[in-house]
């Protein structure tokens, strides 16, 4: 069975810790981590390096720049599935959650691929 997951959420939402674990639990079972990986197109880090930019203004790079060249991702995204992680406490308040919904609806829009939204709730 092929499977993937596009992660993709607010800062603070889980989705490094959300990929560590998938990536330990991948390893036990004997499967492949990374069927796709965006750093073979480009690197946040370079970014940020190259143009003098935060995270949050590489990452805009980076969605930028991965966009224009939407016919390497297409292509190797068609069998994944997608999960846009929200961390519960953006349900708390009006304004954030509002705010997390407008960022679903954006990705949605921009990868024009089924989404599927998760509440995480990570605690340290």
């Amino acid at each position: 069975m092929v499977f993937g997951q596009v992660v993709i959420g607010p800062s603070g939402s889980g989705k490094t810790t959300y990929c560590n674990g998938m990536s330990q639990f991948l390893s036990l079972v004997g499967r492949n981590e990374c069927a796709v990986n965006i750093e073979d197109l480009i690197r946040l880090s370079d970014v940020m390096m190259e143009y003098s930019l935060g995270p949050n203004g590489g990452l805009v790079y980076c969605m930028d720049y991965l966009e224009k060249n939407i016919d390497w991702l297409q292509p190797k995204l068609e069998p994944l599935l997608k999960v846009h992680l929200v961390d519960v406490h953006l349900c708390s308040d009006p304004g954030k959650y509002v705010s997390a919904l407008l960022l679903s609806l954006s990705t949605v829009l921009h990868l024009e691929l089924p989404h599927v939204n998760v509440l995480s709730n990570q605690s340290d």
